[in-house]
């Protein structure tokens, strides 16, 4: 495909917001489907050897859509990134600095905000989830444990919870539940339920591949690795595989937009420790430790390992099949990005999706400029980690009151310190340049920045629409003030000048002889986004058809 002209000023995001241009019954389906402690190369999209297993369905999904190749969590840990996948925010700024949510705490999801599921129900969507919640279940009096149905799920279905809602405290028991095979006929049984009449909201969250390893008997051997492991990687495969050949079966593939991603990295590695000392890595795997690719560190590291992850967007016809993006966006990113695609206005950034940067654009092109100016990660233990032109600062400050659970010697060693990497040419951070003299100034600003975001509460821009013309802007896109049915026109142009209309693929549809003020005729033109590019300039202006 075409490499767009689309110039995005790294501290603005733009976003399309005509609430009623797209009725309810048009609006696409989304299916988001969370796997659990994933590493980055753990399924052949993205490296994943042969010789230990074989992903066909996400192979085929990565084939149908886009795979974004830096992408990454919140957090190195489950449910701070649960939390910010649903809220679009960062888990410290409302819940702790450090650590998880237990399931008896209290639901981490403030109810006097918007969070996915409660946002999409409002827009018309039925909304059902299914596998791990991990976002703390306290209770009103006499509704127990179903805490998501009050927080915007019609359905929730927990594996850890009874169809009646009691808690399941054994965990053989649980395990029982948590199996790929019983979660999956429950989003079966619910997703044949649903209709074109009505868009829904699919979360599927499995449990794989957390620990135990514990793939079901038809999965046990499957891998060419042979071991549990990678068997239940496979079983993960299995489940996605399930869910688009319902969608394909009823006919709802196209108006269907599909995400798949993880929570964190893998518990295993290419750690520093593991390079020295093999033996401790404690999974008898096929990948050998290399499914978290050879990034170092791991789940609840501060490290890269810890916070990349796979993740692929599937829309048929829409986003271009089989093409990948190295734009830099978080898991946070998901929540923005679906708004944007459904021409939802979102709140100020004060009260909804705070950190949340939309990367829709980058589901069609490879823009030229940055969508995410900077980005904030942290480790289980509360180390925090901000990333800006390529460069990643880590502050080594640990902010769990009584570091114990996870951090030994070997880690407090490795992570407990400021540390500065340059990711353009170090992704692996091998070379630590926090002591150089030449960088001292990028450290002090680097600080100065994770500061500066954590006290202001949020860190996204607010969307706006501009109503300036192509040649008064100070931006290098913007997007026509209004949906329209029959003309756009450009004012303050001191001369005619020539361009033309493209599709949101990049297919140029028409060209255009543009004067001031003068009516260009769109009529003809199909409901949809498209751009107008003048042929001398990088200006471009992004307008809805209605």
């Amino acid at each position: 495909m075409k490499k767009n002209t689309l110039n995005l000023v790294a501290s603005f995001a733009l976003f399309i917001f005509f609430s009623n241009l797209i009725s309810s019954q048009n609006r696409p389906n989304i299916v988001i489907i969370f796997a659990d402690d994933l590493g980055y190369s753990s399924i052949s999209p993205y490296g994943a050897p042969s010789t230990a297993l074989e992903t066909p369905a996400l192979t085929d999904m990565a084939n149908d859509g886009r795979k974004f190749l830096n992408a990454y969590t919140p957090t190195s840990m489950c449910s701070p990134s649960r939390y910010g996948l649903m809220s679009g925010r960062y888990y410290w700024r409302d819940v702790r600095d450090w650590g998880i949510i237990e399931n008896s705490d209290d639901c981490t999801l403030v109810r006097n905000r918007y969070n996915l599921a409660s946002r999409l129900k409002n827009e018309g969507y039925n909304t059902g989830g299914f596998g791990k919640w991990h976002m703390g279940y306290d209770r009103p009096s006499s509704v127990p444990y179903n805490i998501p149905n009050y927080v915007g799920f019609d359905y929730w279905h927990d594996y850890r919870v009874r169809p009646n809602g009691t808690r399941i405290d054994d965990e053989e028991d649980a395990d029982r539940f948590r199996t790929g095979e019983y979660l999956d006929n429950e989003v079966a049984a619910w997703l044949n339920n649903q209709s074109r009449e009505t868009p829904f909201f699919l979360y599927f969250a499995p449990i794989s591949i957390h620990s135990p390893y514990i793939p079901n008997e038809a999965y046990q051997g499957a891998s060419a690795a042979g071991d549990p492991y990678t068997d239940y990687i496979m079983e993960l495969d299995g489940s996605v595989g399930k869910v688009l050949d319902i969608l394909e079966d009823k006919g709802l593939d196209d108006n269907t937009i599909v995400i798949f991603t993880s929570d964190n990295g893998s518990v295993t590695g290419h750690t520093r420790e593991l390079r020295e000392d093999p033996s401790i890595n404690f999974i008898a795997s096929g990948l050998y430790g290399d499914d978290n690719e050879k990034f170092e560190g791991s789940k609840l590291r501060i490290h890269e390992a810890g916070f990349k992850v796979p993740m692929i967007v599937k829309w048929p016809n829409r986003i271009p099949a089989g093409t990948s993006s190295t734009e830099l966006v978080n898991v946070i990113d998901i929540y923005a990005s679906l708004m944007e695609a459904l021409s939802i206005q979102m709140q100020a950034p004060e009260y909804e999706a705070s950190d949340s940067y939309s990367f829709y654009p980058a589901w069609f092109y490879d823009l030229d400029e940055p969508i995410r100016d900077n980005m904030i990660v942290n480790s289980f233990e509360g180390i925090r980690a901000v990333y800006a032109d390529g460069w990643k600062y880590i502050d080594g400050v640990v902010r769990e009151p009584t570091p114990y659970r996870f951090f030994n010697s070997r880690r407090e060693e490795r992570e407990a310190h400021e540390q500065l990497y340059n990711l353009s040419n170090d992704p692996f951070e091998d070379n630590d340049l926090v002591g150089r003299i030449s960088q001292r100034s990028r450290v002090a600003d680097m600080k100065n920045l994770l500061e500066n975001i954590a006290d202001q509460g949020y860190s996204r821009p607010a969307y706006t629409l501009s109503t300036k013309s192509i040649e008064d802007n100070a931006k290098n896109v913007f997007i026509y003030p209004n949906p329209v049915a029959d003309f756009i026109q450009v004012s303050n142009l001191t001369e005619k000048k020539n361009g033309a209309i493209y599709n949101i693929l990049g297919a140029k549809i028409k060209d255009v002889n543009i004067a001031n003020n003068e009516k260009i005729d769109v009529r003809e033109l199909n409901g949809g986004l498209y751009f107008l590019r003048f042929n001398d300039t990088k200006k471009t202006m992004r307008f809805l058809k209605k």
